[in-house]
């Protein structure tokens, strides 16, 4: 868009404004000629061609075929009727003022002469160095391909572009700057994202020792297979590699039917409105993007690891030494026997201590702690270890007293489970981890919905809010049509529901929206606001 300094328009003997010309680029996709034509190319004489707003086709007093003498009012402003001559071919008006190729609003071009561009650049601005009075360049960008990780590249590049104009043309201003919206996305997304590791560490925890119990189990099932196949003559590196083999083709089919179901599962929380409440109308818009596809490795390359290297423990045993174990558990587990579970348990209990004793910091999001998702994911581990510490020796118990009953089930499944703990320990750790991790996330959803609901309290004040608008002591509120006037309060208080009403002042505002600037009139203290009762949560600001 390029603007130039004032002239003075001249026709007739009287008449007389005040106008600029400009010219944009693709303006002839962007208007409507309501009557004539678009400006054409300089011929290499006066007069120029130019078109006019439509809305100054009357006070202007001129037509289609015209021709306006043009004075420079920036060297002479009282001087003689000297300048570039221009015949208006047109009149013009915007075909969408809600498009956003628009840089200015359209009804503020009313004073601008829009000509073909080379008549400012190649007849005009030869002549007068200082000409343009604007030279604005602004890019309409489609964000209908945008996705959250073209962010760091946009910003990237759009930096090295504003290095590169302001070293050509020094002193050029950036007024509208996209970067500000990206650098708010980054700092949003990262803490967002933040939350969600928080949330997702525990729930990555559990689906890996999902898998280790099943890897587990079936690793156990095919230990008698493997020792069958080891007295035949078979080789580890055979055994490891014919389960090697059956993993890639598990694990290829577990990448895609799982991207799907993440692609649906993603899809389905777009639409929740509260805790497990799926009653949107909006999806989430979800794509495979980079750190996708990095997570599907990572999930990739760890599910072939916990596959593959337990049938290398396994393929060790032959007969003699698969029947030994099998007999009975001589060993506890390595992190028992190492008291593993005990240093966790202690550490667990240290780090709650202190997460009781500390103040709360009221100052920002609690969520934005990761300590305060964390430590009940913790908490909850600790939890079953203990309890498979006590296990064993419970169930040795039981079975002490069942041996003066009758009931033989009863003796024999306690005296297995008091010699061989090892097969129920992590499906038990993994079913109290489960459990409480779910009572927990559900009293965190109960818990940020009230908080929610009591922020929105704070902010508003009330239930209701109603406005009475007073035009008898207001004039400029004349000629519009206001509602009657509204119950007193004591009416208002008898409505049912309705605990406490008052009137509350209202306050003059001034809002600038863009190019035009709105005042609010303050009315008087008639407003009456209607009070929810107050929650135990509820803060007094």
């Amino acid at each position: 868009f390029f603007d130039t300094i004032r002239y003075g328009a001249f026709w007739g003997t009287d008449d007389q404004a005040v106008l600029r010309l400009a010219t944009m680029s693709d303006l002839a996709d962007r208007v409507r000629i309501t009557e004539g034509t678009l400006p054409g190319p300089p011929t290499g004489g006066e007069p120029f061609d130019v078109i006019v707003h439509a809305s100054r086709s009357e006070d202007l007093a001129v037509g289609v075929g015209d021709v306006i003498g043009l004075s420079d009012l920036a060297i002479d402003p009282d001087g003689p009727r000297e300048g570039p001559a221009v015949r208006i071919v047109g009149f013009w008006e915007a075909s969408n003022e809600d498009d956003p190729y628009w840089i200015f609003d359209p009804t503020e071009l009313e004073n601008r002469l829009f000509t073909d561009r080379a008549t400012i650049t190649e007849e005009l601005a030869p002549e007068r160095p200082d000409l343009l009075a604007t030279a604005a360049w602004y890019t309409v960008l489609d964000a209908e391909s945008l996705s959250a990780g073209d962010v760091d590249g946009i910003l990237a590049r759009s930096n090295e572009v504003t290095r590169t104009a302001l070293t050509m043309l020094p002193g050029l201003v950036l007024q509208v700057d996209p970067n500000e919206g990206f650098v708010e996305f980054q700092e949003r997304s990262e803490s967002l994202r933040r939350r969600l590791n928080a949330f997702a560490l525990p729930a990555i925890g559990l689906a890996l020792l999902f898998v280790g119990l099943i890897v587990s189990l079936t690793t156990n099932e095919r230990r008698a297979e493997f020792a069958v196949m080891r007295s035949r003559g078979a080789s580890r590196a055979q055994l490891v590699g014919q389960v090697a083999v059956e993993s890639l083709f598990v694990v290829a089919g577990s990448v895609v039917l799982g991207l799907l179901l993440g692609l649906g599962l993603a899809a389905a929380m777009g639409r929740t409105v509260t805790f497990l409440d799926l009653s949107g109308t909006e999806s989430a818009v979800v794509e495979l993007s980079d750190p996708v596809w990095r997570a599907t490795l990572w999930a990739t390359l760890i599910s072939l690891v916990l596959l593959i290297l337990p049938s290398w423990w396994a393929s060790r045993d032959t007969v003699v030494t698969h029947a030994e174990s099998t007999a009975r558990a001589t060993r506890r587990p390595w992190w028992q026997r190492s008291s593993l579970d005990l240093v966790v348990i202690a550490v667990v209990a240290a780090l709650g201590f202190q997460f009781l004793r500390r103040s709360p910091d009221l100052s920002g999001d609690a969520l934005d702690d990761p300590f305060l998702i964390l430590f009940p994911a913790l908490a909850s581990l600790a939890a079953g270890l203990v309890l498979l510490r006590v296990l064993p020796p419970v169930f040795e118990l039981l079975a002490r007293g069942l041996r003066r009953t009758p009931s033989v089930v009863g003796l024999v499944a306690t005296r297995r489970a008091a010699r061989s703990p090892g097969g129920m320990y992590v499906p038990l750790l993994l079913l109290v981890v489960t459990v409480s991790l779910a009572i927990f996330t559900g009293s965190l959803a109960q818990t940020l919905d009230l908080q929610l609901y009591d922020e929105r309290y704070q902010a508003h004040g009330a239930d209701w809010a109603v406005i009475e608008p007073d035009s008898a002591k207001r004039p400029e509120l004349q000629g519009i049509e206001l509602p009657r006037e509204l119950a007193s309060m004591e009416e208002f208080e008898a409505i049912d529901g309705v605990d406490v009403a008052t009137r509350v002042a209202s306050i003059g505002a001034r809002i600038d929206a863009g190019t035009r600037t709105v005042t609010c009139v303050p009315m008087p203290a008639r407003a009456p606001c209607v009070l929810p009762r107050l929650t135990n949560s509820a803060k007094p600001n």
